[in-house]
C-alpha cells in the first residue's frame, strides 16, 4: 500500500509538470501565432491604452467613485502606466482632486485643501468644473498668493500651525505611499520574470511555487511597513482637532489589520508550498 501511495505520488507530480509545460508551450504558441503589429501601430495602440485608463477614472470621478479613481490614477503615480505629455497635467489635475474629495469625506479639509492647492488656477482640461466647484465650495482665494486658504483670515496661530504640519503631513504621506509603490513595482517586475521562465521551461514547477510564494510575502510586508510608517506618521503631526486625528489614526490601523491578515496568509500559503515540497523530495529520495 505505501509503495502504491508513491507511485501515486510520483505520477501525480508528472502529471502536474507534463501540463504545466503543456501550458508553457501553448502560451509560447499563442505569442508566436499573434498577428504582427508594426512598430507605430503598436505604440499608438499603447497609448490609447493608456489614456482609457485616465478616461475611466475620469468616469469614476464623476460618478463619486474617488477610491477607484485614485487606484486606477495611482498607475501613472507609480510608473505601471506612461502618461502622454498632453496628458500629464489632466492626469495630475484628476488624481489631486479625486483624492482632496477623499479627504474631505474623511473630514480632513486641510489635506484636501494642500491637494488643491496644486492644481493650477487657470487649469482648463477635464473636471475643470469639478475642480472650480470645489475651490468655491470650502475654499477663499488668497489676493498675496496664487494659491487658496481656508475659513476666515482669523483663524488662530494654533489653527495656522495646524495647516502648517498638515501641509507636511501630506507630503510626508505622500513620499511613504511613493516608497511602497515603487518597491511593489519592484516585486511586480520579478513575478512576471518568474512567469516567462516557468512557461518557457527555465524553472521547474517547485521553484516556480517556491518564488511566487515568497514574493506574496514580500509584498504584504511591504504594505504593513508603509501602513506602520503612516501611523507613526499621524501619531506626529497636529491635526486641527482630536477628532480628526482620531478618525485617521482608525483608518489606518484598520488598514493595517486587513494587511496583517493578508500577510498570515501569504505566510501560511508558503509554509505550505515548503511543506509539500519537502514531502515530495522525501518521497522522491526513499525510491532511489
Amino acid at each position: 500500500m505505501k509503495r502504491l501511495h508513491i507511485v501515486l505520488a510520483v505520477v501525480a507530480f508528472v502529471l502536474v509538470s507534463v501540463l504545466g509545460a503543456w501550458l508553457g508551450v501553448s502560451y509560447m504558441s499563442s505569442i508566436q501565432h499573434q498577428p504582427t503589429v508594426e512598430k507605430g501601430q503598436e505604440d499608438t495602440v499603447e497609448a490609447e491604452d493608456n489614456l482609457k485608463v485616465y478616461k475611466d477614472a475620469v468616469e469614476e470621478i464623476r460618478q463619486g467613485n474617488y477610491t477607484l479613481a485614485v487606484d486606477k490614477l495611482s498607475q501613472y503615480k507609480d510608473g505601471k502606466l506612461k502618461a502622454e505629455k498632453e496628458h500629464e497635467d489632466e492626469i495630475e489635475a484628476a488624481y489631486n482632486y479625486a483624492s482632496a474629495m477623499l479627504y474631505l469625506k474623511k473630514g480632513n479639509k486641510d489635506a484636501a485643501i494642500e491637494l488643491v492647492n496644486k492644481i493650477p488656477k487657470e487649469y482648463n482640461g477635464d473636471l475643470s468644473q469639478e475642480i472650480s466647484a470645489l475651490r468655491e465650495k470650502i475654499l477663499r482665494t488668497d489676493p498675496n498668493q496664487n494659491t487658496v486658504t481656508a475659513g476666515k483670515a482669523s483663524s488662530s496661530n494654533r489653527r495656522e500651525q495646524s495647516g502648517s504640519d498638515m501641509v507636511a503631513y501630506v507630503q510626508k504621506l505622500e513620499l511613504i505611499n511613493n516608497r511602497c509603490n515603487n518597491q511593489l513595482a519592484a516585486i511586480r517586475d520579478q513575478e512576471e520574470r518568474n512567469d516567462i521562465a516557468y512557461n518557457q521551461g527555465f524553472v521547474g514547477i517547485q521553484e516556480y511555487y517556491t518564488n511566487k510564494a515568497a514574493y506574496e510575502v514580500q509584498k504584504q510586508q511591504i504594505r504593513l511597513d508603509a501602513a506602520d510608517q503612516e501611523i507613526a506618521l499621524i501619531q506626529s503631526t497636529a491635526f486641527a482637532t482630536s477628532e480628526r486625528k482620531n478618525l485617521e489614526l482608525a483608518n489606518a490601523r484598520e488598514k493595517r489589520s486587513r494587511i496583517v491578515t493578508e500577510l498570515g496568509k501569504a505566510r501560511q500559503a508558503q509554509q505550505e508550498v515548503h511543506q509539500v515540497t519537502e514531502d515530495f523530495d522525501r518521497t522522491w529520495s526513499s525510491m532511489q
